[in-house]
């Protein structure tokens, strides 16, 4: 379970670059993207064994967006912002 630190520290890496650098370019994703990128070309991993390695962080992700980045809209349904359940679920609370 490699790919997880990697991905982790390539973001924190990022992070680093973007305070010393100062420079849209060092966006810590972009960054961690291209890190990962090149270390899954070079072991000559597949995408989906790297996707499955992740998983975690991925589902840790999407949970906290899908809790706090969705409001309701006048039909019933939710939109990213309003705390509520998401746009493929129907909200409790309508407006």
């Amino acid at each position: 379970m490699i790919w997880l630190p990697l991905t982790l520290l390539a973001f924190v890496a990022g992070m680093l670059l973007q305070l010393r650098v100062r420079s849209p370019l060092a966006n810590p994703t972009l960054v961690a993207t291209l890190v990962v990128l090149a270390a899954l070309l070079l072991s000559r991993t597949a995408y989906p064994y790297y996707h499955a390695q992740v998983q975690p962080l991925t589902e840790l992700l999407a949970r906290r967006w899908s809790r706090s980045r969705c409001r309701s809209t006048s039909s019933g349904r939710c939109l990213p912002g309003s705390g509520r359940r998401c746009w493929w679920e129907e909200c409790s609370a309508r407006r």
